[in-house]
């Protein structure tokens, strides 16, 4: 990338040179012995930086590390080895990462891991402990290899915990393919982030208690910051958890921190302890990664899953209304009938307290109640006049004809029993004035089809017809209260009353009935 320079490059550099010297300078609180610190904070923003921004994140870690030479003991050649290091370990990564073109997720954070937290901080530690080894300054021995993995760790365990959140934010396409598979909507639920950090300060209480009480090498309370990890990964996936991570890790060592500085327990002094807080980083660092991972993935596969129900739901509405219109067309007296049938039947379903699913079966069975009708000559649909038995029997095949059309149309199973059975009886009768035609009475009847008898025989006695005029609302119902435990399902009656009263009338009112058909609208899949 060539060097340009520009407003914007100097603002970067001023703003990268600021954060990282700040941290440098932090990092003189958590030094384990003279020179080495056991967590180097500057590492991940000089990284996170490079990946973005390489020519302003070297230079500004470059004059950072002039700027604040904590660890270079003051001497002006080793202050200039020691910033040549740690630019080095910044830039390295941006030249040997890429975005991520297909592979497994492991593959992908085996590759950072390798060339951003491993390979660059030890390239760091051969530039600048490497000369004093040389210049006979510093022997090669026990003491100094142990120096050396202390600084790589320190370096690569910050890079690890803190870089992991500014990638995420700064370069997703590392990670992803597809980057809006990395959402932060989980900041916007401030309660959730609130409980999840109160509950990681409370860990931290818990460990210093534990530290100052019983003692010992193990930070067993520490385990518990997996409980509030847990919270933000289920709800925002992998930048949740990097977050909380990013967050656990550091009151973790600020409450270590504190208790080597006040109350003199030491606990970064010992070897063995400085093994288990790493050990408990890395554990944690790795929960976050897998777990996080796979409920992102989790998320968007939910997600894909809504719309394509969605897309489904709108297929299934272009072949409702595609039938519902060859209805309409061979019988012209039930124009608009089947949509405010479809309408009235979904209220009463969602009035009586039904899943949305069962909502949207009802209005398909509604809506589709006499779509066997296509199959009824003309002459017999439109007849003026009552019809003759033999006229009535061809009438009432359109029962399995519609149920029939309905299987080989993909509509959900549970919707051609809805419309075969909407003409039976709550009494089972099967004989007289509407009478039933197969025989199921009371909740042998699918309640779908209970529901939509009520409504299609409300539409059909509040609306004209070529044999009688419109009843009142008033009259019609009456007539369902009437037929209540006889052949409608009382519970649904009452249910369709309060539908009437919630759209402003009053059922003993006189006058008829208009409903204006509503559209449809699509759902959007939620954010995750």
């Amino acid at each position: 990338m060539p060097l340009r320079i520009s407003p914007r490059f100097v603002l970067r550099f001023v703003a990268i040179a600021i954060v990282y010297g700040a941290l440098n300078h932090l990092a003189a609180a958590f030094r384990v012995v003279p020179g080495i610190s056991m967590v180097y904070p500057a590492s991940a923003v000089g990284v996170a930086a490079a990946l973005v921004w390489p020519w302003e994140s070297a230079l500004a870690v470059f004059v950072a590390t002039l700027l604040t030479p904590w660890s270079s003991q003051g001497s002006l050649v080793m202050m200039l080895v020691y910033a040549v290091g740690n630019t080095v370990e910044a830039v390295f990564p941006a030249l040997i990462l890429k975005p991520r073109k297909g592979g497994s997720d492991a593959a992908v954070f085996l590759k950072l891991l390798v060339w951003a937290v491993m390979a660059n901080t030890l390239l760091n530690v051969v530039i600048c402990r490497g000369p004093k080894i040389l210049a006979g300054i510093e022997p090669l021995n026990r003491a100094a290899i142990r120096a050396g993995v202390m600084w790589w760790s320190a370096d690569a365990i910050a890079i690890m915990i803190l870089a992991l959140p500014l990638l995420l934010w700064l370069r997703p396409d590392l990670f992803f393919d597809d980057s809006s598979l990395i959402s932060w909507h989980f900041l916007r639920r401030r309660g959730l982030v609130l409980k999840a950090v109160a509950l990681i300060a409370a860990v931290s209480v818990l460990i210093y208690l534990h530290d100052t009480i019983v003692g010992g090498s193990y930070n067993w309370p520490a385990l518990l910051y997996l409980v509030p990890l847990a919270i933000l990964l289920v709800d925002g996936g992998l930048p949740a958890g990097a977050l909380g991570n990013a967050i656990m890790a550091l009151l973790y060592l600020l409450t270590l921190g504190f208790e080597s500085s006040v109350a003199g327990i030491s606990p970064l002094q010992s070897p063995h302890r400085l093994i288990v807080v790493y050990g408990n980083l890395l554990v944690f660092w790795l929960f976050t990664v897998i777990a996080g991972t796979m409920r992102t993935r989790n998320i968007e596969l939910t997600k894909r899953l809504h719309q394509q129900w969605e897309d489904t739901k709108e297929g299934l509405d272009v072949t409702v209304v595609a039938l519902a219109a060859a209805l309409e067309a061979s019988d012209v007296a039930t124009v608009h009938h089947v949509e405010r049938v479809g309408l009235l039947a979904s209220e009463i379903a969602s009035e009586m307290g039904l899943d949305e699913s069962f909502v949207d079966k009802v209005r398909y069975a509604a809506i589709l109640h006499d779509v066997g009708k296509v199959g009824v000559p003309t002459a017999i649909l439109r007849k003026p006049d009552s019809l003759t038995a033999e006229e009535y029997a061809v009438m009432e095949e359109h029962l399995d004809l519609g149920a029939q059309i309905l299987n080989r149309c993909g509509l959900p199973g549970d919707v051609s029993p809805m419309v075969r059975y909407h003409e039976e009886r709550w009494d089972g009768q099967t004989s007289g004035r509407f009478a039933g035609h197969f025989g199921l009475k009371g909740e042998e009847i699918p309640l779908g089809a209970r529901i939509v008898a009520v409504a299609d025989a409300f539409d059909a006695m509040v609306s004209n017809r070529p044999y009688r005029g419109a009843m009142t609302v008033a009259k019609a119902v009456r007539e369902l209260e009437r037929e209540a435990g006889r052949q409608f399902d009382p519970n649904v009656v009452r249910s369709f009353l309060r539908v009437l009263r919630r759209r402003g009338l009053n059922p003993a009112d006189s006058g008829g009935f208009v409903i204006a058909p509503k559209r449809r609208r699509r759902n959007v899949a939620p954010s995750v």
